[in-house]
């Protein structure tokens, strides 16, 4: 009906049970997946708080200070980095499965929050986390200035409605099913309408009951009100959760829907362009790798200006502050994980002569590099190359399609490379994947 949602009628899942599922205002039924959606969240928060602050899976976190209360005081930024990331993710997830569309904006603001949140957290007791040396640090932050400069000029060439058709790179995936809706405006349908859905509202109540176990397994371990962290150990709490989600997901992959030949129809319309559009695209980040090469030609000549450049990102308003350095940090996963995106991008669709891998999915894998670190990006990647693989396997007796939303796919790779960091980065093919980009980087493979 269009009708404004009040404050009141926004509290996740209480406010679709208080509303007993429809609309205050015209009474229309709203969808379950809202709802669905907002209690897998909920799943998630739990379990990156039990990853950060109860079972410490990222390296660089403080541990046993004080208590739970104490480390989510400590670690809160970066924390809450990861909850707007995935938040974002999540949704995007749900949009890219059900339309073959993806809202820019919303890694945008997760971006944004990373890069802020990042140069918050600098204490000079994570050298374990992930970071970047002076010169990767440096190098990437002249590229997103370089960047910042290419959007600046497309802003004022386009003007503020920049649409996916005049520039394809710098807007949303590059795979939604309607290409002249733009990138920054949902499909009409999704737009006024919340359907159920042909999937989301079958068989619901089993995977409801089962979050909601999960959840109160996680409360107890979180909070360990039940003994929980000593009997069953985190990665079995976290491995419940992933399945749960790869399960959803799988089930939403078996639903044929019209989206699925649209955008077969749409890239297979685009063939004799796609080339072209790639390396344009490429040249359009010229800007970005020509001031990255300046900032790295100034930096290891060893001179006056190169000790500048290492005084201000090492700049310290306070012992334990260094909000340079914690952008720089953000800025080094950005551009590296958006990077390998478009490098993967750039290869295979010249390689195929057609759309490869859609720009929505690049600026996934730069919002969840700034936020994790791009060895997350990279590794979420690999997984979700694999997970796709698996569900497509899965999907065959009921559905078959030559096209698959990797969104969601990217989203599931990303949750399991930070919950699982440390035993994922130790795998062999994943440290040489590590070792080859930043051999790639900066000519040596320590990060």
């Amino acid at each position: 009906c269009g009708a404004g949602i009040g404050w009141h009628d926004n509290c996740p899942v209480v406010s679709y049970l208080r509303l007993g599922g429809r609309c205050r205002d015209c009474r229309s039924g709203i969808s379950v997946r809202y709802p669905v959606i907002e209690l897998l969240f909920g799943l998630i928060v739990l379990m990156l708080v039990d990853a950060f602050c109860v079972a410490h899976a990222r390296p660089g976190l403080i541990e046993n200070r004080n208590g739970l209360s104490w480390q989510i005081i400590e670690d809160g930024p970066l924390l809450t980095a990861h909850l707007i990331l995935f938040a974002a993710l999540l949704g995007m997830s749900a949009i890219d499965m059900e339309h073959y569309w993806v809202d820019i904006r919303a890694t945008g603001f997760a971006t944004g929050c990373g890069f802020v949140l990042h140069a918050v957290w600098t204490p000079r007791r994570t050298p374990d986390w992930p970071r970047p040396d002076d010169g990767t640090a440096l190098v990437c932050l002249g590229a997103l200035a370089g960047l910042a400069l290419i959007a600046a000029i497309l802003r004022l060439r386009y003007g503020r409605q920049l649409d996916l058709d005049e520039f394809d790179a710098l807007s949303s995936d590059g795979d939604q099913s309607d290409p002249a809706g733009g990138g920054n405006t949902p499909p009409e349908d999704t737009a006024t309408e919340a359907p159920d859905g042909p999937s989301t509202g079958r068989r619901i109540g089993i995977p409801i009951t089962i979050a909601v176990l999960l959840a109160v397994l996680l409360v107890a371990a979180v909070f360990d009100g039940a003994g929980m962290v000593n009997w069953l150990p985190f990665s079995y709490r976290a491995l419940a959760v992933l399945l749960l989600l790869f399960g959803i997901t799988v089930s939403q992959s078996m639903v044929t829907r019209d989206s699925d030949q649209e955008i077969f129809e749409a890239i297979e319309s685009e063939r004799g362009s796609a080339r072209l559009m790639s390396l344009i695209e490429f040249g359009c980040l010229t800007p970005a790798l020509l001031v990255g090469a300046i900032v790295a030609a100034i930096f290891f000549s060893q001179g006056a200006a190169a000790d500048i450049l290492r005084d201000i990102l090492h700049w310290a308003p306070t012992r334990d502050w260094q909000p340079v350095w914690g952008l720089g940090t953000a800025a080094a996963g950005f551009v590296i994980g958006g990077g390998i995106g478009w490098a993967v991008r750039l290869i295979f669709t010249v390689a195929l002569g057609k759309e490869a891998f859609g720009t929505g999915d690049i600026h996934m894998m730069a919002a969840a590099g700034c936020v994790a670190g791009w060895p997350v990006a990279l590794g979420g990647f690999v997984a979700a190359c694999l997970l796709a693989l698996v569900a497509i396997v899965i999907s065959l007796p009921f559905k078959r399609t030559r096209t698959i939303p990797l969104g969601p796919w990217l989203s599931l790779g990303f949750l399991i490379m930070v919950v699982f960091y440390e035993p994922v980065m130790q795998s062999k093919p994943i440290r040489n994947l590590v070792e080859v980009v930043n051999m790639v980087i900066h000519g040596s493979p320590a990060y």
